[in-house]
């Protein structure tokens, strides 16, 4: 069973909209173009298994909701796009480390909603074959932009799923794009990787006061060399750059997810001039 629902709209995003200070680009493009011109089309995918009909509190169950970009410039538009149709084939392999998606449609949350599916009704078969209690599944997913300055955009793609274990599993993605549609790492953001472990770890501490001054690995962390990691995760947002670190990252499940902001002012001379906020 599928419902899929199409709304185009221009999103207002509260908080984030172009009258923020801007960011100025290296690059010639973003001399003639910026972010203002970029819309959205919201999508809704929801899927249940067919046991759903019978047993609707041990089925499962997948709600997919994500905004495909429009309007110019087109680089932009198609970074955006292919980004989000990247991360959510790879979803795929969280359920499924053996998945093949070597050759991807272009639907991808359609593939990842029947796949979801698929592989639950093939443990649920095995289970019930096996004498062991069947558990529901859930998979929600869902995207948004959290910053649009001049020549920056950025997304976040966050996941929930639940598929027997001990706990639900819970994740989110970050990721910054120049106006020319480049994917920005935490180099790009940030040269100087030292230096901002360093601002990471200060931040951390003033986070979770209960480190004090212990060493890390003895505060429970994953650390090698008592040095912490820079995330996988991070963004340019409004008020700084964003990072963010999910379970298990750094840390034990207990711990969730941490985020922690460094603000422009932290950065200073930190940050390239091209992704400082231009008041």
């Amino acid at each position: 069973m599928k419902k899929l629902a199409r709304l185009t709209l221009l999103v207002a995003l509260v908080g984030i909209s172009s009258c923020q200070p801007a960011v100025t680009d290296e690059t010639t493009t973003a001399e003639t173009e910026t972010t203002n011109n970029i819309a959205f089309e919201a999508y809704g995918l929801e899927k249940v298994s067919e046991s759903c009909k019978t047993e609707p509190d041990n089925c499962a169950t997948v709600s997919i909701n994500y905004f495909k970009a429009t309007g110019t410039p087109d680089s932009l538009r198609n970074s955006w796009n292919s980004y989000l149709e990247d991360r959510l084939t790879k979803l795929q392999l969280d359920f499924n480390p053996d998945a093949d998606i070597s050759a991807p449609t272009d639907n991808a949350a359609n593939d990842l909603a029947t796949n979801f599916i698929k592989n639950y009704d093939a443990y649920a078969s095995e289970s019930g074959k096996s004498g062991f209690p069947v558990r529901p599944w859930e998979l929600q997913v869902s995207s948004q932009a959290i910053y649009k300055a001049g020549n920056i955009l950025s997304i976040s793609l966050q996941q929930y799923s639940y598929t027997g274990g001990a706990h639900p599993n819970t994740h989110t993605s970050l990721q910054s794009f120049t106006v020319s549609g480049k994917q920005l790492l935490l180099p790009d953001m940030v040269p100087d990787t030292i230096q901002l472990m360093q601002l990471a770890e200060k931040a951390l501490r003033k986070k979770i006061p209960d480190f004090k001054d212990k060493p890390l690995a003895e505060a429970g962390l994953f650390v090698d060399g008592d040095r912490l990691p820079l995330p996988q995760n991070s963004a340019l947002t409004e008020k700084g750059l964003l990072l963010h670190y999910n379970p298990y990252e750094i840390a034990p499940y207990v711990f969730g997810h941490i985020e922690l902001l460094l603000t422009y002012k932290e950065l200073h001379e930190l940050l390239p001039k091209a992704y400082k906020p231009v008041k």
